[in-house]
């Protein structure tokens, strides 16, 4: 099913035979009958056996007709055990036991499934796992992530991002970067909210930092940037916030000589904590000061990632209001592209900018690498209003009575004279649940 032209397609030989050399399933579940009998439906086998030459680890396809209740249940069982963490193989026996204990040995669908793998069984779907409940009391208290819950749609793009966050799931993928951008209130934050909370469930090392400018204040330079990155935004609530302060001795050793005018060197450095003098940034500082410190705040945060355990560090930076021209010729080049360039880096970032700063931050120079991973956002579709305000109805309250949802798709047909901002809508038609409950 394509969800950007909403129609379906069929998996035939032709198709899987075009995906060579772009993607390549681990694993292959083809729930349907004889999808592995080459002599009672050689079509139906060459569908198996094409996902298998595709590369795929393990298929697990049918060697004749199973019932259609016998198929459920061993699916059931089968993705049950492979979510406790089983082989391939210790699950399809499970499956297979499901099968013999709703209809018995005298039928032979508990016999139908075939397992056919080019690697052992324990290596086609490598598990890790944490402690999913104690990852649920903290993830479930952070603010960030409560504002999301009703983030719908978008699947394929939440996937693809997710994907480049998550070196440990997708450790084949090189990316380092995901930039997030695209139009105004269009959810940007909210899907880099959503990789984050995608992260902190598998117990990951995160930083996220809203570098915004108070209302009294101009847009930030490079040096307060730092300083954000370094001590945190103040609103982001752990596990999003805290550097350990001991990665950052060099930098801030650095820092206080360079504001000075001083040449770093020309002292050793002391023992024990170093303390930010906070002296601003200004105009004339030495030639070469940018460069230095923008590097010794890169080895600080690999340091960070270090000394945080044997997770990569993700860094999310959202609402960057810095000068245009700081972020183009200091961070980029000089912070940014060193962790791009490093296959060894334990660091992740993700940026999220607006379409205006994705242009002035000239960050059309990285669509080439393929270390990095750029997503547009665009409004929500006219063509999409009545599915996703939907959606969106019955995750805050199900079921929806028949008043609920008439209103619903009332409210759809105004808003979807044109595309539509989520954020806009999306509380609008919160209140009128609330207002409309049975």
């Amino acid at each position: 099913y394509d969800e950007t032209t909403r129609t379906e397609r069929p998996w035939d030989v032709a198709t899987i035979g075009v995906l060579a050399g772009v993607w390549k399933p681990r694993f292959v579940f083809l729930n349907c009958c004889r999808s592995s009998d080459p002599m009672n439906q050689p079509e139906a086998y060459a569908l198996s056996d094409a996902f298998y030459r595709l590369g795929a680890l393990g298929v697990l396809a049918m060697q004749g007709d199973i019932d259609g209740q016998a198929a459920e249940n061993l699916a059931a069982a089968f993705y049950d055990a492979l979510a406790a963490g089983r082989p391939v193989d210790v699950a399809l026996g499970k499956a297979r036991k499901a099968v013999i204990d709703f209809n018995g040995l005298k039928e032979r669908d508990w016999a139908l499934p075939t397992l056919r793998l080019r690697v052992p069984p324990e290596h086609v779907l490598p598990m890790q796992f944490t402690d999913f409940e104690a990852a649920r009391s903290k993830v479930e208290q952070i603010t960030e992530f409560q504002a999301i819950k009703g983030f719908i749609n978008r699947r394929t793009l939440r996937r693809e991002a997710w994907r480049c966050v998550d070196p440990q799931m997708f450790s084949h993928l090189p990316k380092r970067l995901l930039l997030i951008t695209g139009a105004k209130k269009a959810g940007k934050s909210a899907l880099a909210h959503w990789c984050l909370e995608a992260c902190a469930y598998r117990g990951h090392n995160l930083h996220y930092v809203r570098v915004e400018k108070n209302d009294h204040e101009g847009e930030k330079n490079y040096i307060e940037v730092l300083r954000r990155i370094r001590d945190g935004d103040g609103i982001s609530t752990a596990p999003l916030a805290g550097l350990p302060s001991q990665a950052f001795r060099e930098f801030n050793w650095q820092l206080n000589q360079r504001l000075r005018g001083e040449e770093p060197g020309s002292t050793p450095i002391p023992d024990g904590e170093i303390i930010d003098n906070k002296e601003g940034w200004r105009d004339g500082l030495p030639e070469g000061t940018e460069r230095s410190l923008c590097r010794a705040f890169g080895r600080a945060l690999e340091e960070a990632a270090r000394l945080m355990g044997n997770k990569p560090l993700l860094i999310g930076l959202d609402q960057l209001k810095i000068r245009e021209e700081h972020f183009r010729l200091y961070l980029l080049p000089e912070l940014i592209a060193p962790i791009l360039n490093d296959p060894s880096s334990g660091l992740r970032l993700m940026l999220v900018t607006t379409a205006d700063q994705y242009t002035a931050f000239n960050l059309t120079c990285l669509e080439h690498l393929p270390e990095v991973e750029i997503k547009k956002l665009g409004l929500f579709r006219k063509d999409e209003t009545e599915l996703a305000l939907l959606e969106f109805s019955r995750y805050y309250w199900h079921p929806l009575s028949k008043r609920q949802e008439e209103i619903v798709k009332t409210m759809a047909e105004f808003v979807g004279q044109r595309d539509w901002e989520p954020e806009n809508v999306f509380p609008k038609i919160k209140g009128l649940l609330e207002l409309t409950r049975p």
